[in-house]
């Protein structure tokens, strides 16, 4: 079988998938839901529906286990179907969802946030661990140093463990972008072994863009947090996509962060990342940068599958994992809004919108 109708199966069904995504119309209605029972009720008038037709009495548990099938299954259906040596890059290619969960438990332990607000925030991935695995965790861990021992014997750990320096201001900054560097380097390095050219060609443009914008956001933070230039030299990720090597060094030498804007201006993510600037003049804090990078990621997912739409290639795996990923972590934020009476002015600005 050639390998382009070896992807013929997969892509057709993906296409199918594509358009059953939640779109904005869908996304406002479930923010100004007030019970399970309504939030049921929106769902089962789109593609979720054929998981809860049979739902006779809903909780949170059920409805959080039935969203989360939804995306295992896709995912399956994904790598079950793909050629084989793109397969085997999708597999990996969940590693960067994996490294979010750890992040965020990572983060809770240093804030001493109890298990029921974060839980919300976790979203498993197939091949993964499971959210029992996370609830587990969240039994066995009362400190990082529990978190590491149940991570031992993984990539992970030792990541952790070189960056955890107790008492060290910033430390889990290091290791959040300790993290990333591991997985995007490998992810860039697999990529090389994908057979088509156009794979390659795509796999290399979701990968770079995410590169440039997580090498931003470590110069952006280490600049806030008044960091070394040695140490924001050694989480920077070696690979430059839309910013060059030069640009990236000129970032380190700035003093300040209104002057890496103004270099940013001149790439091409100075425009798309304007709403980060703003709200560091306003608020002074760059926190924006997370879901503004998350929105260019969606952005770029669509984009790919528009300019490449007549071809069966591998654009179509990794935009519609990223923007199905997105969706069930909104899902599973609504949810959680749902039980604890968050108000809807507060979901809004957390749930990103991956609909055209």
């Amino acid at each position: 079988m050639s390998l382009n109708l070896s992807y013929n199966f997969i892509v057709t069904k993906i296409k199918a998938m594509y358009d059953k995504l939640l779109e904005k119309d869908i996304y406002i209605k479930l923010i100004k839901t007030r019970s399970i029972d309504e939030f049921i009720g929106i769902l089962s008038k789109t593609a979720y529906n054929q998981y809860i037709k049979d739902v006779k009495e809903a909780d949170l548990q059920l409805i959080e286990n039935i969203v989360l099938k939804s995306l295992f299954d896709d995912i399956m259906i994904i790598i079950k179907y793909s050629p084989k040596n793109v397969s085997n890059f999708m597999i990996s290619f969940l590693d960067r969802f994996e490294i979010e969960n750890i992040k965020v438990i990572l983060k809770s332990l240093y804030l001493g946030i109890r298990t029921r607000e974060i839980v919300r925030y976790i979203v498993p991935v197939p091949l993964g661990l499971t959210l029992d695995d996370y609830y587990d965790i969240f039994e066995k861990t009362n400190s990082i140093e529990d978190f590491i021992h149940l991570l031992s014997g993984t990539d992970y750990s030792d990541i952790i463990k070189k960056y955890l320096v107790f008492n060290k201001e910033n430390t889990y900054t290091f290791i959040d972008s300790a993290l990333d560097r591991y997985v995007y380097l490998k992810l860039w390095i697999m990529k090389e072994r994908l057979q088509k050219r156009l794979d390659k060609k795509i796999a290399e443009g979701f990968l770079g863009l995410e590169i440039d914008l997580l090498n931003i956001r470590t110069i952006l933070r280490g600049k806030k947090l008044g960091l070394s230039l040695d140490d924001l030299r050694e989480f920077i990720i070696p690979v430059y996509y839309a910013i060059s090597e030069k640009d990236l060094a000129n970032m380190f030498e700035y003093k300040d962060i209104e002057s890496i804007f103004s270099l940013l201006n001149k790439t091409p993510y100075g425009y798309l990342l304007r709403n980060v600037l703003k709200d560091y003049r306003f608020r002074d804090s760059i926190s924006l940068i997370d879901s503004e990078m998350m929105k260019l990621m969606i952005k770029f997912s669509r984009e790919i599958i528009k300019k490449y739409y007549s071809y069966n290639h591998i654009g179509w795996l990794l935009s519609y994992i990223n923007l199905k990923w997105i969706e069930t972590k909104n899902l599973r934020i609504l949810l959680y809004s749902i039980i604890e009476n968050i108000p809807k002015e507060i979901i809004e600005k957390v749930v990103v919108f991956n609909g055209v």
